[in-house]
């Protein structure tokens, strides 16, 4: 009886959380991670004893085709700065050869598993810091603009902004994951903080300077910066480049 209302918890820990975030209006692919302890709690307690071989080498095939998809995402693209790339291939080839030891479990035991899954794991965060990381960091560009000015936040929200600044930013056409909660603001506070598809870069920056009476910046990724036309571009002055922003003050 005990055993039923472990699988049957066990079970409901994983259901509740992947049904309510399939369903909700405001999800991130992270929010489901959670359900992947429970997951695989049930695939250890579904398992017959004497099927750990055949398990283990399974696991190993797995973690040797993810790192093969690891070397080659390294070696392909080439937008992955040379740090990042480095990190992103040794993930894949520590991957792979602990996949193959799991193939051929030749002297392993319990704990070596557990040590080498951790390690897989600690790699992969730290692989996708060094890959992700750089891009939205805004440390470095936060010092180059005025101390006192509005930003806008065009593309997407970046949230190190009103972390490093103190100030609310504006983000224009990216509303993205603040979808939920645009939908709950009023018109005049969705085209006052979230504007989409209404506006372009130039008109809102004259509108908060003229309000506020403050110099007014946006960041933007170089790729969406060098889409705006010319005549957009023209009328701001960049203050700062890194790899994943651009920083240009209205002039």
């Amino acid at each position: 009886g005990l055993h039923r209302w472990l699988v049957g918890a066990t079970w409901l820990a994983f259901l509740w959380p992947f049904l309510f975030f399939s369903l909700s209006g405001s999800k991130l692919p992270p929010y489901i991670l959670p359900v992947v302890v429970p997951l695989m709690a049930l695939a250890c307690a579904f398992e017959a004893k004497g099927e750990e071989p055949v398990t283990l080498r399974r696991a190993g095939i797995e973690l040797v085709i993810l790192g093969g998809l690891f070397l080659g995402y390294a070696l392909l693209d080439h937008r992955l700065p040379e740090q990042a790339g480095l990190w992103v291939f040794g993930l894949g080839a520590a991957w792979i050869a602990f996949g193959l030891w799991c193939v051929w479990p030749r002297y392993m035991s319990v704990k070596h598993l557990l040590a080498g899954l951790a390690a897989c794991l600690l790699l992969l965060t730290l692989a996708a810091e060094r890959s992700a990381g750089p891009v939205k960091e805004m440390a470095s560009l936060i010092p180059a603009a005025p101390k006192d000015a509005e930003w806008i936040s065009y593309g997407v929200y970046r949230q190190g902004v009103p972390w490093y600044t103190g100030r609310r930013c504006v983000v224009l056409d990216g509303t993205g994951e603040l979808a939920f909660g645009r939908e709950h603001l009023s018109p005049a506070d969705q085209a006052r903080w979230l504007p989409e598809g209404t506006i372009g870069p130039s008109a809102l920056a004259d509108r908060l300077k003229a309000e506020t009476g403050r110099p007014v910046v946006l960041v933007a990724d170089p790729e969406d910066w060098a889409k705006l036309p010319d005549a957009e571009r023209s009328g701001f002055t960049v203050l700062a480049r890194t790899r994943g922003n651009v920083l240009a003050e209205r002039r």
